[in-house]
């Protein structure tokens, strides 16, 4: 017995190594396809940590297999939820403090009724969207005016004749490594993050969802876009996006 006991845990430890190796390789192979580079043996182990932390959340969520997205191991896998808050969170709540900029009316926008507007919109086949860029925090605008507040049928019409930008939460790790598919939380309304909605549609299972373009490259979501979903009956919107969405002007 106690010969099998021995056996028993020496597999365990076996084991247990077998995984930080496959899991050091892993991180060695993922800083090799990004170029990460670490300064000192402190930062390299905090982020291995952060590393794998990152992996175990990505695996089990899709696992779960009762989302209508995935998530991947993408550039962002060595960092906190706070560094990443800190280094690529574009808003900073000055557009709350914003009231003499003109608030946006049904003349403004080609179609006035929600009902009037196409059933999708994708700018991108229009030549009306630039291309994806890596820019940390995000690039400004000069004018605009105010879309309703937690209306997504002002939303549309106003996404219907341009790109509208969006405050969003973005504090959940799903978003972080969201990969493709719809969008749906977990998310609060504690704006901290600006997207560029862009399209809209309705995917293959009858979901209707915005089209938003990110500011962290084409490595991230699909192409650097993410599809989140529309239409979810809170006045705010999904993740806060109707709250403070704002249609360039200059």
């Amino acid at each position: 017995m106690l010969a099998l006991c021995s056996c028993s845990a020496s597999s365990r430890r076996a084991l247990v190594d077998d995984i930080k190796r496959s899991m050091l390789k892993r991180h060695e192979h993922w800083k090799a396809l990004y170029g990460r580079v670490y300064k000192d043996v402190a930062r390299m182990r905090n982020a291995s940590m952060c590393f794998k932390e990152n992996v175990k959340y990505i695996e089990q969520f899709n696992k779960a297999a009762n989302h209508s997205y995935k998530l991947s191991l993408n550039e962002f896998a060595d960092l906190t939820n706070e560094v990443l808050k800190v280094t690529r969170y574009g808003y900073n709540g000055e557009l709350r403090l914003e009231d003499k900029l003109p608030r946006a009316t049904s003349s403004s926008f080609i179609y006035e009724n929600a009902e009037d507007v196409p059933s999708t919109m994708d700018r991108r086949t229009k030549g009306a969207v630039t291309p994806v860029k890596n820019q940390d925090k995000c690039v400004q605008i000069t004018g605009y005016e105010h879309v309703p507040a937690n209306n997504e049928s002002a939303l549309l019409k106003a996404a219907a004749n341009q790109p509208v930008s969006v405050s969003i939460d973005a504090n959940d790790s799903s978003f972080k490594g969201y990969s493709t598919g719809v969008y749906n939380g977990p998310c609060g309304t504690k704006l901290n993050h600006i997207v560029i909605i862009v399209g809209y549609g309705v995917s293959n299972d009858g979901t209707k969802y915005w089209l938003a373009k990110n500011s962290w490259g084409t490595n991230w979501g699909e192409s650097g876009y993410i599809r989140t979903q529309r239409d979810v009956g809170a006045k705010e919107g999904l993740c806060g996006l109707a709250m403070e969405a704002i249609s360039p002007t200059a």
